[in-house]
């Protein structure tokens, strides 16, 4: 589906760049003129060899990987090596129809294959829909282009993927589910910090003892995959200190609602594989009090969490599944 533009794609290729800015300026979106991009530019990138498009027949959209961008080189980015994403859009005519997807994943996958740490792509303020699919493939702002009036933005390829990630989010959210995908996928041991508090009929691990349960882990497996939050255990410190990576799962409380009363009905009257003897799933009102007020409680500790290790850490902050699941497949 993604090939190399060749110059037979020129006109092709103009025609789409230009009713694509008709459509932006029809927002109000001044990102690209009508003198950019043009003809001209595909013919440069297609001799550079840098140009791309996306073709299933129909020619339906377009992107250029730059090597260098000498806009970037004042921007702090976390990868040592990258690639920038440069004139990238879908034709106004077939959108909807997954290409911006598909070219992405493909731009990832490119990356990789060139052993690249990270994707670089820049895109201006007002552009919502732009910044809101960057979002969705976990890309994260790296400072401000004035020269050219952008926000730059930043995605590890993930070609050496996370190996001590930690997950948090609310309860039902599927966070044991992730942490089992993520074991399977990169062959790595999980544990529900569930199991390692709660003993058998729901008595609680004294403090101390579950910080040593925690740090025992730890200490026994260098790659892991823990889900739980525990923010005011005595165990995050540890818990941070020996992970690469952080997800959290930040999900509408609805979803969390609905997640509680499908494993209540899954495990009806039998307590879990993962949990201990007589650990019966049920929803309690201080359990469902939780539940509900984990947004407004617990989420503004876990979003400074991630905000403040950014640079120490890979962080990936998911609203929905399916971008979850993007996510899962590009590993």
């Amino acid at each position: 589906m993604v090939r190399k533009a060749t110059l037979n794609d020129i006109l092709t290729l103009d025609a789409m760049a230009e009713r694509t800015v008709k459509a932006m300026h029809a927002k109000g979106l001044d990102q690209w003129s009508a003198s950019y991009p043009r003809a001209a530019h595909f013919e440069s990138d297609v001799q550079a060899g840098i140009g791309y498009v996306y073709d299933d027949g129909t020619i339906k959209g377009y992107f250029a990987l730059i090597a260098h961008d000498p806009y970037y080189d004042d921007i702090a980015w976390q990868g040592k090596s990258g690639v920038a994403v440069h004139r990238i859009f879908t034709d106004p005519l077939n959108q909807r129809t997954g290409t911006a997807k598909a070219m992405m994943m493909a731009i990832i996958q490119e990356a990789k294959a060139r052993g690249l740490e990270s994707i670089w792509i820049d895109t201006h303020p007002a552009n919502d829909a732009m910044r809101a699919f960057l979002n969705y493939f976990q890309f994260q702002e790296r400072g401000f282009i004035d020269a050219i009036y952008r926000i730059a933005y930043e995605r590890p390829t993930l070609i050496t993927p996370p190996k001590k990630i930690l997950i948090f989010g609310n309860s039902g959210v599927g966070k044991t589910t992730l942490s089992k995908k993520l074991s399977e996928k990169l062959n790595i041991p999980y544990v529900h910090l569930d199991s390692l508090y709660w003993l058998e009929n729901w008595q609680s691990t004294p403090r101390e003892q579950f910080i040593e349960k925690v740090d025992s882990f730890l200490a026994k497996n260098p790659t892991f995959v823990m889900d739980g939050n525990y923010l005011n255990s005595g165990t995050i410190e540890s818990r941070l200190a020996a992970a690469d990576a952080l997800i959290f799962l930040d999900y509408p409380t609805q979803m969390a609602l609905n997640g509680i009363k499908q494993r209540e009905k899954t495990y009806h009257g039998r307590a879990r594989s993962d949990m201990a003897d007589g650990c019966i799933e049920k929803i309690d009102q201080e359990f469902l009090t939780y539940v509900l007020n984990f947004n407004e409680t617990r989420r503004p500790s876990i979003l400074k969490l991630l905000q403040s290790h950014q640079r120490s850490h890979q962080t990936f902050r998911f609203t929905h599944r399916p971008a979850l699941n993007t996510f899962l497949d590009s590993l």
